[in-house]
């Protein structure tokens, strides 16, 4: 009997789908949240993680918008927040592009941590609207389910990136702390991206972010009247110095700009809020340093754009990578903001 034969064209097609599923890399791994963690309408909450090099660590905190109302929260109205995270994929371009070598942290171990309570990853409670609508306000429940994963698994890094984009930037400093103090050998560098603008912070003590915050010695001078996102840098360079603390802003960010005219800002130039932000906390913070950016882009971290975005002589992913190797760094585009 002939044996079969078969054709050399199907055997070389044969081979580039062995071979190219050896090779396959499984970029990431879904991690269920487990108990007391869930989203703002009690759909379940999970996290992602990039396994790799155990010495370096990445912890990034998705962004989402926030609620503060019956009409900001309610999905049926107006809400200006995401809700849940069903459908939500793990990033695949800007920090999380494992293959490009220009990645400043192509060989980190990372964390990806998802979003959907409205309270920027920092609520403690629920919270009763008009008409009985209840939202869970427990994003701290879901980032502490992610750090726990990686206190478990990670031992002893010897450089940590926390970084966040939109809502997650706001508390990137406060979680910089937090794994500061777990990994005291560390060197820890927080980027907040795309959140500068910013200063008011009167929905924390709505959501019991405060209330969660104070019971950390750090953020015992918070005053719930009148809370600010600058004073959480502040209170995280006071309690843990080494902690380099870092922002990066489009000068005119379509969003930032949508929030400030959301909340009533009378001020709603981007460039004119970053403008004294960033003068005010490199007033308190020596060593806190900016990239700033032109255009209307929101957040860039996690996006295609990062390998393209430059102002001046340094690339936007050199910074960052200066800032992980503890290369000395200035400020970038400070003269795009209004000061």
């Amino acid at each position: 009997m002939t044996r079969p034969t078969i054709p050399f064209v199907a055997l070389l097609v044969l081979a580039l789908i062995v071979t190219t599923d050896a090779l396959a890399e499984p970029l990431w791994e879904r991690i269920e949240g487990g108990p007391d963690t869930g989203c703002a309408l009690g759909t379940p909450f999970f996290f992602w993680v990039h396994r790799g090099s155990p010495d370096r660590l990445a912890i990034y905190l998705r962004g989402g918008g926030a609620c503060w109302s019956k009409n900001t929260c309610d999905p049926e109205l107006q809400p200006s927040y995401v809700w849940s995270i069903d459908g939500v994929d793990a990033p695949a371009h800007g920090l999380a592009q494992f293959s490009n070598p220009d990645n400043p942290v192509r060989d980190y171990t990372m964390v990806y941590v998802p979003y959907c309570t409205g309270d920027l990853h920092l609520g403690t409670r629920d919270v009763t609207y008009a008409n009985n609508l209840v939202i869970r306000h427990r994003g701290r429940a879901n980032v502490d389910a992610a750090l726990g994963w990686v206190y478990r698994n990670i031992a002893a890094p010897e450089t940590i990136l926390v970084a966040g984009g939109s809502a997650g930037a706001l508390p990137s400093p406060v979680f910089a702390l937090e794994v500061a103090r777990r990994y005291s050998d560390a060197r820890v560098v927080q980027i907040g991206d795309g959140a500068g603008a910013f200063r008011r912070a009167v929905s924390l003590t709505q959501w019991g972010a405060v209330d969660g915050l104070k019971r950390d010695p750090a953020f015992a001078a918070m005053d719930p009247a009148s809370p600010s996102y600058l004073e959480l840098y502040e209170m995280v360079n006071q309690a843990m110095p080494r902690v380099q603390l870092a922002q990066i802003n489009s000068a005119e960010d379509s969003v930032q700009r949508h929030y400030l005219k959301l909340r009533g800002s009378a001020e709603t130039r981007v460039a004119a809020w970053l403008g004294r932000n960033m003068t005010q906390l490199g007033r308190l913070i020596p060593g806190f340093r900016s990239y700033s950016v032109p255009g209307t882009l929101h957040t860039v971290l996690v996006r295609p754009q990062f390998y393209a975005t430059a102002f001046g002589n340094l690339p936007l992913n050199e910074w960052v990578a200066n800032l992980l190797n503890g290369t000395p760094v200035a400020d970038v585009g400070k003269e795009l903001l209004i000061h």
